[in-house]
Formats: structure tokens, sequence, C-alpha cells
């Protein structure tokens, strides 16, 4: 167990728990994270593996340049793991990942008030997995308006983000995800001009009980090809 580690508030915003560079493999197996302030994982041009009976709860991200995941070059692999109570403060995703490889399955997660993983120039795999429970909180202040005093940034979803990315859904289930823009469960995009497509994939999955104050309502897909079978769409909702 990793757990009750914080970071003076003079330590610089790049700073992070874990570090996995250069063509490292990082496995983790029956380990816990929990009770954790600031950054967690920094992974760089590696592997890393969320084998079995992995939890993350309790994590909490006061910084605004760094968030508490991030993956770049990397392969990311997610397995039987839990996360649960996820909070950041002020910057606008739990994950973001760059020019990577994602998969995530038979896991859980819940509870946590920021998009839990945005994706560009990569690859998603979701599958057997609850995604439960994300409601987007405000960070206080918005920087183009000094007169403003909430903030709820321009996240796309809660759930999931993909530019110019491929996504993959099977036998899914996102329920009680609240965004105040686009898309409560996900969101994917790619540019118009491009030449590769991109494709989303939604099979067996179930939506419940999402809404988006303002936009598409569960999922949105702008110049993506869109393939969903075997689905069902209950109780959601888009305000405008």
């Amino acid at each position: 167990m990793i757990t009750n580690i914080t970071t003076d508030a003079s330590a610089e915003e790049t700073f992070y728990k874990i570090s996995i560079m250069n063509d490292s493999e990082f496995n983790a197996t029956y380990t816990e994270f929990s009770s954790i302030t600031d950054p967690l994982i920094y992974i760089g041009s590696s592997k890393v593996n969320f084998e079995e009976a992995v939890t993350l709860k309790d994590l909490s991200n006061p910084r605004e340049q760094n968030p508490m995941i991030y993956v770049s070059s990397s392969t990311y692999n997610v397995m039987n793991t839990l996360f649960q109570n996820l909070k950041s403060e002020k910057y606008m995703a739990l994950q973001l990942v760059a020019d990577s490889q994602v998969t995530i399955s038979k896991s859980r997660i819940e509870n946590f008030d920021k998009p839990f993983l945005s994706l560009e120039d990569g690859t998603l795999k979701v599958s057997h997995t609850v995604i439960k429970d994300g409601i987007m909180s405000p960070i206080e202040g918005d920087p183009s308006d000094p007169n403003s005093e909430v903030f709820y940034g321009y996240a796309n979803s809660m759930g999931f983000i993909a530019i110019s990315s491929n996504a993959d859904f099977d036998n899914v289930t996102m329920s009680n995800l609240q965004t105040q823009h686009s898309a409560a469960a996900i969101y994917i995009e790619n540019d118009a001009t491009s030449t590769t497509q991109m494709n989303l994939k939604i099979k067996g999955s179930n939506f419940k009980w999402n809404w988006a104050k303002l936009g598409s309502g569960v999922v949105q897909s702008l110049n993506v090809h869109t393939d969903i079978s075997s689905t069902t769409f209950e109780g959601n909702v888009a305000y405008t």
C-alpha cells in the first residue's frame, strides 16, 4: 500500500510521485494508492500494467499545470482496477494521454469530479467496465473573465475524450455522468480535413441517467465513423 503522501506547497508544479520513463516497464498487482495529494504518475515512452487488484482511491490534485496521471508515447494497460473518489481542483482532466495505446478492462471507476481520461493521437479500448457517478465540479475563477466567480471549464465529457484517436467500447456501463458541455459519457473528434478515418465502436453497452447541460447528451462524435450495436440508452438528458 502507498498512502498518505503529500507535497510541500513550494514544490514544482511538475512534481510526480512516480515517474516511469525511457523504455521502462512497471507492473502493479495487489497494490493500493490512497489518500495521496498532487500528481501521482508520469509515464513516458514506457509500458505500465495494472494487472490485478489495483486500487486508486481518495486521490486529489490541487495543481493546475499537470493531471493526476500523464501518459506519453506509451502503452497503458488497466485490468481489474478500482478508481474511486478522485478530485482535481484546477486541472481539467484526471488522466491526460498522448500518442499512446490505452486498454481498460474488468475495472470500476466511480465518484470523480473531472473528466476521467482525455486522449489525443492514440487508441482506446474499454471493456467489461463500470463508470459511474462522475459529476463535474467547478474551477474557481474564469481565466477569460476576471469578474467570473465560478468556471466549469470546457471539458467535453466526464467519461472519455478522444481527439484524433480510435475508440472501442465493449460491454461497458456508464451511469450518472454529468457535465456542463457536449457529451456526458464519450466525446470523440477528428479534424475535418484529415485524410485518416477515425472510428468509434460501441457494442453491448449501457448508458443510464447521464446528462449534459449544454450539448448532445451522452455520446458526441464529430468527423468520426461511428458504429453502435446492441446498446441500451435509458433516462439520458441533454438540456439544450
